[in-house]
């Protein structure tokens, strides 16, 4: 009797080379898809920052008060007729342009309310040569340059032309050694505003940036320096006992920095009173 036969079936399998060409093939894909999603996922986490940033750098203000705000009582009677507010960049910001071309001054008296009440800005200029101050126009809305000698008001102008660093600017003589007091600023800045308006008194309120520090004629505010808002307030908008004024800077970049005060119970002419 015939045993039967066992027929073997013929299996074809996979060599090692071709196994590997497969894995590579496999892992060169799982790369390039891997590589598509991490790069997307930085992509979509960069532009996250990238709004984060700019949200933070539009919510907070660029600037900050550095100091005590002050004001002027004027002679005579009890209205505050000036005010000064130093300022300077906020930390971690970049340096923030006050030109009139992009920095706005709001203001808001009981009385009235103005858009923008930037008229210029100035800076505090030491002459060694001299041992003197002068107040440097570095540019703005007004033309001082038209300045004849303040014969208008109590104080009278000496017009100067300085040539700082090859450059010609038109400038007041201060006539003090010695770093000059708030009164000072506010008296001479007021005689500008007078004798180019041909006027007495001033009628809307205006203001002024002034560096209280030569800044080479610029007008960028950088960290570390300072500047103080003038705010000559006309004679629509003089302040007394208890009531309250808002100013408004508004640079190009960040959120507005606003300063609301309140006048005391108590003025005196003449004196100068802090604003907490």
């Amino acid at each position: 009797m015939k045993k039967p036969r066992h027929h073997r079936k013929k299996k074809k399998g996979i060599v090692g080379i071709e196994a590997a060409i497969v894995l590579i093939a496999f892992v060169i894909v799982a790369a390039a898809l891997a590589f598509v999603v991490l790069n997307m996922g930085m992509f979509t986490t960069q532009k996250s920052k990238e709004v984060i940033s700019r949200g933070l750098e539009e919510s907070t203000s660029a600037l900050q008060v550095a100091g005590t705000i002050t004001a002027e009582v004027e002679n005579g009677a009890p209205y505050v007729d000036a005010v000064a507010i130093p300022i300077q960049v906020a930390p971690g910001r970049e340096a923030i342009d006050l030109s009139t071309n992009v920095t706005t001054i709001f203001l808001q008296t009981p009385k009235n309310t103005y858009t923008n009440t930037h008229e210029g800005v100035w800076a505090l200029y030491y002459d060694s040569s001299k041992d003197d101050y002068y107040l440097v126009w570095i540019g703005g809305v007004l033309n001082v340059a038209k300045i004849t000698q303040g014969a208008n008001w109590l104080i009278r102008l000496t017009n100067a032309t300085l040539t700082i660093d090859g450059r010609n600017y038109t400038a007041i003589d201060l006539n003090t050694s010695t770093p000059p007091s708030l009164s000072l600023l506010f008296n001479k800045t007021k005689s500008v505003v007078l004798d180019l308006l041909n006027t007495k008194q001033l009628t809307n309120s205006i203001s002024f940036i002034v560096f209280t520090q030569w800044n080479k004629g610029s007008t960028i505010l950088k960290f570390g320096d300072k500047a103080l808002v003038l705010v000559l307030l006309g004679s629509d908008d003089l302040l007394t006992y208890y009531q309250q004024f808002t100013v408004e800077l508004r640079p190009p970049v960040g959120a507005p920095l606003t300063i609301t005060r309140s006048l005391p119970a108590s003025l005196t002419p003449g004196t100068l009173i802090a604003l907490s």
